[in-house]
């Protein structure tokens, strides 16, 4: 088996990553539709013809790196190395042997992170926990248009709960009391919640994280998507739309206090509350599998427009 793989991370020199032998190749031009795209490439080979192999190892390099690149173009019709047309040597190869520079991009990791070290870590990890990992790359996609004055459908609200089932997993279900609720009307009421799923969310991210500063940060995007977003979207099927506004300024800082108030009708408001959701799992994800225990404050929320007179 030998195949070109477009990637964010290619490594320097050829590594040996269980039964798969990774190499770094070429730059490589990507066109769509759209747009022209440039991106590092590595070679894969193995001795075998085990796809199941590359789908796990490809997993794995997907979430330590956040690379939806290479994925994106092995799940793809397109996925044939005679479309990947090179454009010159590679332009941002990783030293495998230390990529803690590159797991929590922009921030750095305190200490030294082998790539093969983390990948032995992920091979026996239970198959609930890579699952998880899987999950966190699922999307739910239909057609799109270019004009959104004519787009009916929007799907974007049951992506976030896709993130968000990470993070309840995680989390875990609110305890629930050994006591009996008297009701007039139902009689004994069992199980009930011990404490109030606010409070218990609170309570694991200490837990988890342990400063109280990050905690805040964490817990106000989790639940604002659980109160505003799961709720509605799960149980009641209608949810707001939101659409691109144009903008009067050519830049616009985006703080929280402004995202809450205009997701449920601005989709670049929704993009950034999804972007934080979506560190938040990823960073409890790596917790979980390496026991890595950093948590970075989460990226600012900005967008620039440009005025179209």
């Amino acid at each position: 088996m030998k195949f070109i793989l477009p990637t964010q991370h290619a490594p320097k020199t050829e590594t040996q990553v269980g039964e798969l032998r990774i190499s770094p190749n070429k730059r490589v031009k990507i066109e769509t539709e759209s747009m022209t795209m440039y991106w590092d490439s590595m070679i894969i080979e193995s001795s075998g013809q085990d796809w199941g192999i590359v789908n796990e190892w490809l997993t794995f390099h997907n979430i330590i790196f956040g690379d939806h690149i290479s994925l994106d173009w092995y799940e793809s019709q397109k996925f044939n190395s005679d479309k990947l047309k090179e454009e010159g040597i590679c332009n941002y190869l990783v030293d495998y042997l230390d990529i803690s520079s590159k797991v929590y991009f922009p921030n750095t990791y305190p200490e030294a992170l082998n790539y093969n070290d983390l990948y032995k870590k992920y091979i026996p990890q239970p198959k609930e926990n890579k699952a998880l990992v899987k999950n966190y790359f699922n999307s739910i996609g239909n057609a799109r248009v270019i004009s959104t004055q004519r787009q009916i459908r929007n799907d974007s609200f049951w992506k976030v709960l896709i993130l968000f089932s990470i993070i309840e997993s995680i989390l875990g279900d609110t305890p629930k009391c050994s006591e009996n609720i008297k009701c007039n009307v139902h009689g004994n009421i069992y199980p009930h919640n011990n404490i109030s799923p606010r409070e218990w969310i609170k309570y694991r991210l200490l837990e988890i994280i342990s400063d109280p500063q990050r905690v805040d940060e964490y817990f106000l995007v989790i639940w604002e998507v659980r109160q505003k977003i799961r709720h509605q979207t799960v149980h009641e099927g209608i949810i707001p739309e939101s659409h691109y506004i144009q903008q009067d300024k050519r830049e616009i800082t985006w703080d929280w206090s402004k995202t809450t108030e205009e997701w449920q009708t601005n989709s670049t408001a929704f993009s950034n509350l999804n972007n934080h959701l979506s560190e938040i799992a990823r960073n409890l994800l790596l917790n979980k599998i390496f026991g890595l225990n950093m948590f970075p404050a989460l990226r600012p929320l900005h967008s620039v427009t440009i005025r179209s007179n």
